[in-house]
């Protein structure tokens, strides 16, 4: 039997389930996958016995479960099927059904005549329970969510106050990590990476220099490439008890080049940062991803602004990048 012969008898096959729908075997070749269908069966139509087709059959694997002759399921008195989803022009005559009794699995459907000219019309059905499908559906979901944590986004705790008021001890961020594979952190990212003395551990700083940049601090003022800028995200601890504060001579830092293929990053909480004032350059290879968003508490739900017009006009006077040095700055 040719495909298209195939298909348009296919629109003669009905079957229904319990629940009064009806549906063709074209539309259960569609969809595949019949869930809790232990009391589908094949209907007996006028149509149906209009075809050359006499008896049905169904196989699981390579054990037969039903040889039935449509003849022998016919009856005048059989009610008729109606469904409320099933307007009367879609309806039909029904003279008998046939039950099929799946098991679970690819259950293989046959109708076929006895006629000399021998037609035969074969389709898989398949059968899961519903506790299948719902362990399936939580596998798949569960697959999708690892693989847009491992290659899109990630969610991060922040357990320090280093980027207060940015951002605060208990925050939960989201990490998206696809802009970064297409191009480098810009000025002002907020960037998450892998502490360089540590890598099994994540950091979280704004990214303020790049590889060439010229970065000075003192007076609580950043310079990069001689340009004093102003941040309107910085903290300072106006006491001078900062836990990092006694670490960095007088809060300066002279100017220094940051080497190529590296990041300098710096915490937005300044004396209460352990970052590359401390530590030395970032190596690109080390980033992670971009925080885009703080997703919890709900009270703090934001999208985070990395300010990148502040950096506007920096880039006049770069210098060749030092080459790659990972010591860390002196200390006093």
């Amino acid at each position: 039997m040719d495909e298209a012969a195939s298909s348009a008898r296919a629109d003669q096959i009905q079957f229904a389930i319990g629940s009064g729908e009806v549906f063709t075997a074209r539309e259960l070749r569609a969809n595949f996958h019949i869930i809790n269908t232990s009391d589908l069966a094949l209907l007996v139509t006028d149509e149906l016995l209009a075809t050359p087709l006499t008896r049905v059959s169904l196989a699981y694997e390579a054990y037969e479960l039903i040889q039935e002759r449509l003849a022998d399921h016919v009856s005048e008195a059989f009610p008729p099927v109606s469904s409320e989803e099933t307007p009367p022009s879609a309806q039909v005559s029904v003279r008998g059904r046939i039950p099929i009794p799946l098991l679970r699995g690819r259950n293989q459907f046959t109708l076929e005549s006895d006629s000399e000219v021998h037609e035969r019309i074969t389709f898989p059905i398949f059968y899961k329970t519903p506790i299948r499908d719902w362990v399936e559906s939580i596998l798949k979901a569960l697959i999708v969510l690892i693989t847009i944590q491992f290659f899109v986004v990630q969610t991060f705790f922040i357990p320090t106050g280093s980027m207060q008021n940015t951002l605060l001890i208990g925050d939960y961020i989201m990490v998206e990590k696809v802009s970064y594979l297409f191009e480098q952190p810009a000025r002002g990212d907020i960037v998450v990476f892998q502490y360089p003395n540590d890598p099994t551990k994540d950091f979280i700083k704004r990214m303020v220099a790049q590889s060439g940049d010229r970065v000075s601090f003192g007076d609580q003022t950043l310079k990069v490439n001689g340009v004093a800028l102003k941040e309107p995200y910085t903290r300072y601890d106006e006491n001078r008890e900062g836990k990092y504060w006694s670490m960095f001579q007088s809060e300066r830092m002279p100017e220094r080049i940051i080497s190529r293929e590296s990041l300098f990053m710096m915490g937005d909480n300044r004396d209460h940062s352990h970052d590359s004032r401390r530590w030395g350059d970032l190596p690109l290879y080390r980033v992670k991803g971009k925080a885009w968003l703080v997703y919890w508490p709900l009270r703090d739900f934001t999208l985070l602004k990395h300010f990148s017009g502040v950096f506007s006009g920096v880039d006049g006077q770069k210098r060749e990048p030092a080459p790659e040095k990972r010591e860390p700055l002196p200390t006093p």
